[in-house]
């Protein structure tokens, strides 16, 4: 058979086919299933230990804030004061050169905590009561104002819950740091620690850090003492 200008078209067509067929296979089979990127926006989480974390991986989730239920804190280490409160049941540390003034309120006694070399931090205790019909904490609370919740356990085995949240109001970016012990004191009272780690527009405080640190040493030197 002599082979022709038209045997040759027909060729043609045939390699394109195949080559278009095997396109089509080797796409469908390996390259739609490499994951494609998304450019990520460039917010940032504040976490419980002052540092923050960005949004990363294919569902520009955020990444996880480092584990603070393992502290490397030890009390012994430190040459810190000691309150010591007998009427009510516990006990609390707070560093030497830090200030307590007692506070006291209808439902509530607060401990105030502050450096005198820096008026930027400042930690309160709160004993407080559960309130008329109200339930003790029992686990993370569920709000659109909790940025992030943990239950731990400190060096004594006294469990609370440690949780991030804003403001009540729309425009309030304020955030703060709190730990609220879940079990209860003498008289249905209990004891939260509060702290400000952000000012109202939602920026961190230049001693952020530093206060958040003092506050997890702090939240691990509570002790019951009944």
């Amino acid at each position: 058979m002599k082979f022709t200008h038209h045997h040759a078209t027909i060729f043609f067509w045939i390699g394109l086919l195949a080559f278009a067929g095997f396109s089509a296979f080797a796409y469908r089979y390996y390259f739609a299933s490499v994951p494609q990127q998304i450019a990520c926006t460039q917010e940032a989480k504040l976490c419980p230990d002052g540092s923050a974390v960005g949004r990363i991986g294919p569902n520009c989730e955020f990444a996880d804030c480092p584990d603070l239920s393992k502290s490397n804190f030890d009390i012994a280490d430190i040459n810190w004061k000691t309150y010591r409160n007998e009427k009510y049941g516990f006990e609390v540390k707070y560093p030497e050169t830090w200030m307590l003034e007692k506070k006291e309120r209808q439902v509530e006694t607060i401990y105030a905590l502050t450096d005198p070399n820096n008026l930027e931090v400042g930690i309160d205790i709160y004993y407080s009561y559960w309130g008329v019909g109200a339930e003790p904490y029992s686990g993370c609370p569920i709000g659109t104002h909790v940025v992030e919740c943990k239950e731990l356990e400190n060096k004594f085995g006294l469990k609370y819950v440690r949780e991030i949240r804003t403001g009540q109001l729309q425009l309030d970016k304020q955030q703060q740091l709190t730990a609220y012990f879940l079990k209860a004191l003498s008289e249905d009272f209990y004891i939260s620690i509060v702290t400000l780690v952000t000012n109202e527009n939602g920026t961190p405080l230049k001693s952020g850090k530093e206060i958040i640190n003092t506050f997890n040493e702090i939240v691990s030197t509570i002790k019951f003492l009944k």
